[in-house]
């Protein structure tokens, strides 16, 4: 197993629950609730602090897996090799929606320790957007390119100009998958998860349309009804078909039982 860093132990050597899908619906809330308090924080100077601790997680978050990512260089070492535990993350306040946000952006490797059968362990990628207590994580190039833009600015990054643009892109974007009709490709951020070279009409028409409604949690089934197969089994089929063959497969597509919604979430 890679060498880790010596008080990830804690926090990988256990075997852990599987965490629960995270919905659009779930992370729409949570990321709204964040920017309309910080948008309140940052107009009060008496709540200043919390706007204040919340940029700096986004910040330290970076610094911590960009310190890490440095000492691999200096060290000809991969980097890949001593990711930064979750743990570590937490403690700077860096939250999930953050660390989302730069898988979203492929400035971050995600990987689990997995205990094997003769009590050992070994580090795997997670190829997964779960974020569990066994996640760890290492900077990508493009990731240390990103951090490099605001850290070298002085000892008080949360006054820098390029971080406050990094940060205001994180408060605002959303994180959703995207579907390129014209390149028939399938994305979430830098990640292409799906290229149709076959003529595929009903997952791309759910594509379409869950791409017209701006990626809604939920939405009404869009396939025209058929004769020969009922409608709940043809929406069944194409929910599969969706999942079939992600490389990564990262997006879930899901029914909601009644055979006439789609809905999805990060896998």
């Amino acid at each position: 197993m890679p060498a880790l860093r010596p008080d990830s132990a804690h926090v990988v050597f256990a075997a852990h629950p599987a965490p629960l899908p995270v919905s659009r619906q779930l992370l729409e809330t949570q990321r709204g609730k964040k920017l309309r308090d910080l948008n309140r924080s940052a107009d009060r100077p008496g709540q200043y602090a919390a706007f204040t601790v919340a940029l700096l997680a986004f910040a330290g978050g970076y610094r911590e897996l960009f310190n890490v990512c440095s000492k691999a260089r200096g060290q000809r070492t991969d980097v890949r090799q001593i990711p930064v535990p979750l743990s570590w993350l937490c403690e700077l306040e860096t939250g999930k929606d953050i660390l989302l946000w730069m898988l979203f952006h492929a400035h971050v490797e995600h990987f689990r320790v997995i205990l094997k059968a003769d009590g050992g362990t070994e580090l795997q990628p997670a190829n997964s957007l779960y974020i569990s207590p066994n996640s760890l994580f290492s900077l990508t190039e493009a990731g240390a390119a990103f951090a490099a833009g605001f850290l070298g600015d002085g000892p008080c990054p949360n006054e820098s100009p390029a971080l406050s643009t990094a940060w205001d892109r994180f408060l605002r974007e959303d994180i959703v998958p995207h579907y390129d009709a014209d390149g028939r490709t399938f994305r979430w951020g830098a990640h292409t998860l799906k290229h149709f070279r076959q003529p595929a009409t009903n997952q791309e028409l759910i594509l379409l349309t869950a791409e017209e409604l701006n990626w809604p949690a939920w939405f009404d089934d869009p396939l025209p009804k058929r004769s020969r197969k009922s409608t709940k089994e043809r929406l069944h089929d194409t929910i599969k078909d969706l999942n079939r063959r992600q490389r990564p497969h990262l997006i879930h597509f899901k029914g909601d039982g009644t055979g006439t919604r789609v809905g999805w979430e990060y896998r």
